[in-house]
């Protein structure tokens, strides 16, 4: 597989306090990456740093084989990298004014078709297109930061634990709906501490401790006696 997404040593965190230590990680073309860990790992920390949000302190990012790691996050964007955080939507903007932002820098017609195309692939989205954001449920809203995501066509789609504040229903939802929008040959890369989403990993990169413990595909998680013990009693397994 073609690498989309390298990073090497990197270092990160806030101020004097250091988060992250010496990270190696790789996203390849068309391919679902997951990074499992507890809460206060660094989770959040590394796809900052990723996206920008929170500049590394050493270390490379290259997307496409080209060194990002100084560009700001609207750069990074345009180059097609797409950032869903915890919440995923704007609350006090409705379901429509959050899809036209996140496909701000794309041309008005093609936002336009991209939005008809996703109200016919998730009608619930379309019949509350004008309303406010916070105004829907939890499954609603993580439907609508996921769409969002897709406005901007991208290659590379970074999540922030889209499982969290949802019931393991609605979990399994998300699940089924990253299922269909792989479709696209989009690649992601998911932070999460629910297992659940494994279902649909390529390959697994566990995270404690600012630290990358392990690397590898699933099946190889679940035959590591040590890491399986420490993880897959996590919620929603």
């Amino acid at each position: 597989m073609q690498g989309l997404l390298e990073v090497t040593g990197l270092a990160g965190g806030y101020g004097p306090l250091q988060v992250l230590w010496d990270i190696d990680l790789n996203v390849n073309e068309s391919e679902t990456v997951v990074l499992l860990g507890p809460n206060g790992a660094g989770k959040t920390t590394l796809l900052k740093a990723l996206v920008g949000l929170t500049p590394p302190r050493t270390g490379g990012i290259l997307f496409q084989g080209r060194p990002i790691e100084k560009l700001r996050t609207d750069q990074k964007i345009c180059l097609g990298i797409s950032f869903m955080t915890e919440m995923g939507v704007f609350t006090n903007l409705t379901v429509e004014e959050n899809l036209r932002l996140g496909g701000y820098h794309q041309p008005r017609d093609q936002v336009n078709n991209r939005i008809g195309e996703f109200y016919t692939l998730f009608p619930d989205l379309h019949g509350h297109r004008h309303h406010l954001a916070g105004a829907l449920s939890g499954g609603q809203r993580k439907m609508l930061g996921l769409v969002k995501a897709f406005m901007s066509q991208p290659r590379l789609v970074i999540m922030d634990e889209p499982s969290s504040g949802l019931s393991p229903r609605f979990v399994g939802e998300v699940v089924k709906m990253l299922s269909r929008l792989r479709t696209e040959g989009v690649s992601f890369l998911i932070a999460e501490q629910n297992v659940k989403f494994l279902e649909i990993a390529d390959r697994v990169y566990v995270l404690d401790g600012g630290r990358i413990n392990f690397s590898g595909t699933v099946e190889e998680l679940k035959s590591n006696q040590a890491i399986n013990e420490a993880y897959f009693g996590l919620k929603g397994h």
